[in-house]
């Protein structure tokens, strides 16, 4: 039993770090002096398929995001917003202006100017998906990403089980529930219970 608790933490701590050792496998690059990470923005054609743009995403500037908090607001004015009543649409604008610096092209150059520029050119699903993307990315250059040790997210986990309630993993700091998930998807597809192919390309690839 000892031996079987110490194999699986050993595991835990080598899926946590597998984003932080394995850039090359999400194809992380670096351009401009700056991680970017391979992306796309897709939408919905004719025929029914998706249509992806290729783009890159980078963390912006603290500078960029004070500008993002203060290009919104003015935003928001002219589009006649009330800036408590509809605080909710307010954050939503101050998301696509973040966006409109963290798009980059293959060039590293901002893909677009501002925040409206992406509003009218995407629907809501492509935006939604897009802003879910960076926030994990930005997660994922966080500085305690990956640094809950076993203990702490099988306790974690030993919790949401036992209780089959998700609540202690919504309230883990952000970095450390990316981390988390992470191991419950390497744990899930080691299961006996996972499609045999699901089994098989675990052990012969290191997970995404």
């Amino acid at each position: 039993m000892a031996d079987d608790r110490r194999q699986a933490d050993a595991e835990l701590n080598r899926v946590v770090q597998l984003t932080l050792e394995n850039w090359d496998l999400i194809g992380v690059v670096e351009g401009d002096g700056v991680l970017h990470l391979p992306c796309s923005i897709k939408r919905r054609n004719v025929k029914g398929g998706i249509d992806e743009e290729k783009i890159y995403l980078r963390n912006i500037t603290n500078e960029q995001r004070y500008r993002a908090r203060v290009r919104s607001r003015e935003w928001a004015s002219e589009i006649k917003l009330d800036q408590a009543k509809d605080a909710d649409l307010v954050d939503q604008l101050e998301n696509f202006e973040i966006l409109a610096y963290a798009i980059r092209d293959e060039n590293w150059i901002q893909h677009y100017p501002r925040g409206v520029d992406i509003f009218k050119a995407y629907g809501p699903g492509a935006l939604d998906e897009l802003w879910g993307r960076y926030d994990a990315w930005c997660r994922m250059l966080h500085p305690s990403f990956g640094t809950w040790d076993a203990e702490q997210l099988w306790t974690l986990i030993a919790k949401v089980r036992a209780h089959s309630d998700i609540s202690p993993l919504a309230v883990m700091p952000g970095v450390a529930q990316a981390s988390c998930l992470l191991f419950m998807a390497r744990e899930a597809a080691c299961s006996p219970n996972a499609p045999s192919w699901l089994r098989s390309s675990v052990i012969s690839t290191p997970a995404r």
